[in-house]
């Protein structure tokens, strides 16, 4: 696919997802809701540990959906809000839920208006729908006041549960309970939403080595990487959010994959860089 066919086929599956973004089991499950908050408190948590006051910053979500990660940073007392997306349904959707936000409609590739400077960019599951991961990082260089701070919560291809072999023999066990959850939360999922599970051909994962080599200059940036996750992930078919023994298994699931899987093995990666 050339790059404009890339673009339109983002466009038109965001386009189709957008009502329903927050309310399906394939999107915004239970265990992608939790990734999420969890990556709001380690961006948090980064900008205070360096000295800085979020109330005092501006962010600015790339890819942002329908708003969920900026959202989660307002919780969190980050100041100024700012999405960037491609999908005018997505953009429609975020305002609904974060009107005091500011948000732009636009290609990353095309490098849009942003309103200026941002002392934090953030980009939750957006680079691997990239066909040039790069383009996101031309974007950071370009709008990032110095000092400031990019953080990326991606899939990373190095994991684990991307190994073929490795990958059915580790994920084996999760098979029963899932059936096992799927059975005991039939009712409240039959409630969430129905979507299909479209994805573009050219996503592209990519390992924290290559979302490095991907930067224009990484030698700009003091740079940090975390991977996390194996077989929670796998559950995002059966979990209830709203069932509290489902937040207590998912709870123990996640400190048990902390304790036992390497670094650069995790399902997830995140990946900050500090503007030098």
């Amino acid at each position: 696919m050339d790059a404009q066919a890339v673009i339109d086929e983002e466009r038109r599956i965001s386009e189709l997802y957008a009502p329903d973004y927050r309310h399906n089991t394939l999107t915004n499950s239970y265990p992608y809701q939790r990734e999420r908050r969890e990556f709001a408190d380690w961006v948090v948590a980064t900008l205070v540990d360096a000295g800085l006051h979020p109330r005092e910053l501006r962010a600015l979500d790339v890819g942002c959906g329908s708003a969920e990660i900026l959202e989660l940073l307002r919780n969190r007392d980050v100041g100024r809000l700012a999405g960037l997306d491609l999908s005018a349904g997505m953009i429609a959707e975020a305002r609904r839920h974060l009107p005091e936000a500011e948000f732009y409609l636009g290609e990353i590739d095309q490098q849009p208006d942003v309103g200026g400077p941002v002392q934090v960019v953030t980009a939750a599951f957006l680079v691997h729908h990239l066909q040039r991961p790069r383009s996101f990082f031309e974007l950071v260089d370009r709008v990032l006041a110095p000092g400031g701070w990019f953080f990326v919560l991606d899939y990373n291809r190095a994991s684990w549960s991307r190994r073929p072999g490795l990958k059915n023999l580790l994920l084996a066990p999760t098979l029963p309970a899932r059936a096992l959850l799927k059975m005991k939360n039939r009712g409240a999922l039959a409630k969430l939403a129905r979507v299909p599970a479209l994805f573009n051909p050219a996503h592209r994962l990519l390992t924290t080595r290559e979302m490095r080599a991907a930067m224009p200059d990484p030698s700009a940036y003091e740079l940090r990487v975390v991977t996390h996750g194996l077989w929670l992930a796998s559950l995002k078919h059966s979990i209830d959010a709203g069932s509290f023994f489902d937040r207590k298994l998912t709870g123990a699931i996640a400190r048990l994959e902390r304790l036992v899987v390497p670094a650069e093995a995790g399902h997830f990666q995140w990946f900050a860089g500090r503007r030098r």
